[in-house]
């Protein structure tokens, strides 16, 4: 499985999601329907935190010490627009 995210504006995204089964398989739906589950609570999980980032009260702040994948992402993302190689440190 598979997901494309395409921004359409700064409050909206298409997502579209791609099944890829084997030729065995012959009838995919308990997949696909656990899939539609699971992605459905995780959207709404993610569509709450985007109305709590957007509300004037919102304030950012530290990265939990257990997000360090979040903290590596964003870091090699400011690293290559500052024209610097993701990979190597200061």
């Amino acid at each position: 499985m598979t997901h494309r995210l395409s921004p359409l504006a700064p409050d909206r995204t298409r997502v579209e999601c791609e099944w890829l089964f084997d030729q065995e398989v012959s009838d995919p739906s308990y997949a696909v329907d656990f899939w539609d589950v699971t992605n459905r609570q995780d959207w709404q999980a993610c569509e709450s935190v985007q109305r709590g980032v957007t509300s004037p009260h919102f304030r950012p702040g530290p990265l939990a010490p257990n997000e360090n994948a979040v903290y590596d992402w964003v870091t090699m993302v400011a690293r290559v627009y500052r024209g610097l190689e993701a990979s190597t440190m200061d």
